[in-house]
């Protein structure tokens, strides 16, 4: 978040339903960390009717690497309405305080078996601590795209990646992710244009 951009709240999770499938509700938890970009790493929820597509351009790519900074837990699902915004402004704070140079989006990274990595983009690797974790976004062949829209809608992109994948002969892992847009002032009154990429990792990628 920019110097001139005002604190903006959190989204908050619901009900775990189904992994990478995503349907988030806003709700108004206090930005904890004045100056960081909005961040919204939240839970896999289940998406809207399967006959429901929003029309988005998916595509098949190569992702890179993108090291972050993350607080790294296995979450109930009841629990991750706490954990999240928790651990988004615990690790902007940590990256003020550390000094890490160029912090970018917030993101969250979906593993197995209900691990959760919740945190920021940083510019470079880092030594942390027992709380912070230096970690990095999966590199590979990934199935993509932009999602614009409230975060409660999410689910339609998973589902559009999904359903993409399997017309195509593509394979997902279990593994995805979600890099959430800079806030932007004017999405406060047009929530359409709210920008959240979003990324399955192929089967033959994970290790």
């Amino acid at each position: 978040m920019g110097r001139g951009q005002s604190r903006r709240a959190l989204p908050e999770v619901g009900r775990k339903v189904r992994l990478c499938g995503l349907r988030r509700g806003l709700a108004k938890a206090p930005q904890p960390t004045p100056g960081g970009p909005l961040g919204s790493a939240f839970a896999f929820f289940e998406a809207v009717s399967p006959n429901t597509h929003m029309p988005c351009q998916i595509k098949l790519t190569t992702a890179e690497p993108i090291p972050t900074a993350v607080i790294r837990s296995r979450v109930q699902p009841k629990e991750l309405s706490k954990f999240v915004p928790a651990a988004c402004g615990e690790v902007w704070s940590f990256i003020r305080s550390a000094g890490l140079p160029r912090p970018g989006r917030h993101t969250a990274l979906y593993l197995d078996a209900g691990l959760v990595e919740v945190g920021a983009e940083v510019g470079e690797r880092f030594a942390g601590n027992d709380r912070v974790h230096c970690s990095q976004l999966p590199a590979g062949r990934v199935v993509t795209t932009t999602h614009f829209g409230p975060y409660a809608r999410l689910g339609e992109a998973h589902a559009e990646i999904r359903r993409w994948s399997a017309e195509h002969g593509h394979r997902l892992s279990s593994i995805c992710w979600e890099i959430y847009g800079h806030w932007d002032e004017s999405w406060n009154a047009d929530p359409s244009k709210i920008r959240t990429d979003v990324f399955h990792l192929l089967e033959d990628q994970t290790p």
